[in-house]
């Protein structure tokens, strides 16, 4: 589609970019998988005016475990992710000031994974 696109490789701490070079940053289903989501999502905003983020959340330990499990075998990842729930991220958000300029959070049932509980922030 785009002849000129190169993907970036980064160290997973510092991405090669300016501060505030793009307009929009997008991270889906990522940030749990780091091994610091929090310094992931600093970085996002510092090189993005907005960022976008999905991520796989719980309202119980009920819905925690039922996540975990499914994505750990559909990663094919044996271990525990960081999972937070949605007021854990109102928290982080807060504390960086962050505004959020848009929330939703949603279940969904499938074939694939059986259940899953997600949310959305975009944040400025």
């Amino acid at each position: 589609i785009y002849e000129d696109l190169s993907p970036v490789i980064y160290d997973g701490h510092k991405l090669p970019f300016e501060n505030k070079q793009f307009d929009t940053a997008v991270i889906i289903h990522v940030l749990h998988h780091c091994e610091d989501g929090i310094e992931v999502l600093k970085e996002a905003k510092r090189v993005a005016k907005r960022v976008v983020f999905v991520e796989d959340t719980f309202r119980n330990s009920f819905e925690w475990l039922v996540g975990a499990v499914f994505d750990s075998l559909g990663n094919f990842e044996f271990w525990w992710h960081k999972y937070r729930k949605v007021s854990e991220w109102r928290q982080i958000l807060a504390k960086n000031r962050w505004k959020i300029t848009f929330f939703d959070e949603w279940g969904e049932m499938g074939i694939a994974s059986l259940y899953g509980r997600y949310c959305m922030f975009v944040i400025e």
